[in-house]
């Protein structure tokens, strides 16, 4: 294995298998870098897990300094007459992994012996052990397998007849779901998400590419009210329109609870909703099948509220229910827009898809303001807008 360093165009090794014992001539079957920690690698061979006579082959392995030092974990893969065929890191938690497998698992003592269990292992522990992630998914060899980033750990997998698709929530109760809708059945050899327009696409044996939206969570607004109970969970809520929550994220704990919201178009904090220090929660607006970077968060460290942009402002307590007679128009537009709030406008501020501020308009006194973003191309912007007593909206604009 290599890397390469882009200041003077060369190629370094990071890895001597050989040395630790891997097989001469095997090739690389997934390579897989966490993208929160990038000296977090993990690399697989081709080839079944075990030889013929269930002598253990080193096939996976782990570092976790960048290639200067590698941990055989193929020990722990509970899988026999197997080959890896691709890997999938958790990008908020570097414990998680999925690893999928190329064949069907055999046992013997059952009719049929070959049972579909064990294509994809999950481990929540960076691979000290794994559990079975195969339910209800379809006997088949798996063929590559991706998680879809800013999502509530989303896969697809890629088998010989289509596409399969599992989230926490989905998995719980349904295990795996068939995500092949207009694909033709077809030997899938790869997937990609391109998180530019938010699509997958996948390549197939003989049919050519195809896409597809991503999965949508079939929620189209959902509102958390208190229920007289903090978070000690972590949970992940998503929405293709709106997200209301006058809910309490607990924090001071050794291990606080992961709470996400995603809504499509905003995030409504209400009233009495509170970030305690020391919780995790994140929230952002992204469309499931809109284009744009769905996986860009912003995240909370100590008490007030999140508005759903990149702005974190402490001890601010706003009731969304204010935000009466707000609008923007047109929307798609040119570039040029109108926005009016008839409570009045103190400030505005636009963001591009990554969270860069692009343009701002500050100390107004007005019910009525115009913008220009022309000169910043077309694409989607984020336009967030701070009214007179301090309560805030935030809309998508389109310009084309």
């Amino acid at each position: 294995m290599y890397k390469f360093n882009s200041l003077n165009s060369t190629w370094t090794p990071v890895s001597d298998f050989t040395a630790n014992g891997v097989e001469r001539g095997s090739g690389c079957s997934a390579l897989a870098i966490n993208p929160s920690n990038p000296d977090l690698i993990f690399f697989a061979f081709e080839g079944q897990t075990w030889d013929v006579n269930n002598l253990i082959k080193k096939k996976l392995w782990k570092t976790t300094d960048g290639g200067t030092n590698w941990s055989d974990i193929t020990n722990n893969l509970p899988v026999n007459y197997l080959g890896i065929s691709g890997i999938a890191l958790g990008p908020l938690n570097s414990d998680k992994v999925w690893v999928s497998f190329n064949g069907i698992s055999r046992d013997d003592n059952k009719t049929p012996p070959y049972d579909g269990r064990l294509r994809v292992m999950y481990s929540d522990n960076g691979g000290l052990t794994w559990t079975d992630y195969s339910d209800n998914l379809i006997p088949l060899p798996i063929n590559t397998i991706v998680y879809e980033k800013g999502s509530d750990d989303g896969l697809y997998v890629g088998t010989d007849v289509g596409v399969f698709y599992t989230n926490n929530k989905i998995y719980e109760t349904e295990g795996w779901i068939c995500f092949s809708e207009g694909l033709p059945v077809s030997i899938v050899t790869d997937l990609e998400i391109n998180y530019k327009i938010n699509r997958i696409r996948a390549s197939t044996f003989g049919r050519g590419i195809w896409g597809s939206d991503l999965y949508c969570s079939g929620e189209y607004d959902l509102e958390l009210p208190y229920n007289g109970d903090y978070y000690y969970g972590s949970n992940f809520y998503e929405a293709e329109h709106d997200i209301s929550s006058n809910d309490i994220i607990l924090g001071g704990q050794t291990f606080p609870p992961q709470v996400v919201y995603r809504a499509g178009d905003e995030v409504h904090l209400m009233e009495g909703f509170h970030a305690e220090v020391g919780s995790d929660f994140h929230a952002y607006i992204h469309g499931c099948d809109t284009p744009g970077s769905s996986f860009r968060m912003a995240n909370s460290n100590g008490p007030g509220t999140f508005i759903g942009d990149n702005d974190y402002k402490p001890e601010i307590e706003r009731d969304q229910t204010e935000l009466t007679n707000f609008g923007i128009y047109p929307n798609p537009n040119l570039g040029t827009f109108t926005i009016n709030w008839s409570t009045g406008i103190k400030e505005v501020f636009a963001y591009d898809l990554i969270g860069n501020l692009v343009y701002s308009k500050k100390q107004l006194s007005e019910n009525r303001t115009e913008m220009d973003l022309s000169a910043y191309g077309a694409g989607t912007y984020i336009v967030k807008v701070l009214g007179k007593n301090d309560e805030m909206k935030v809309e998508k604009v389109v310009v084309y």
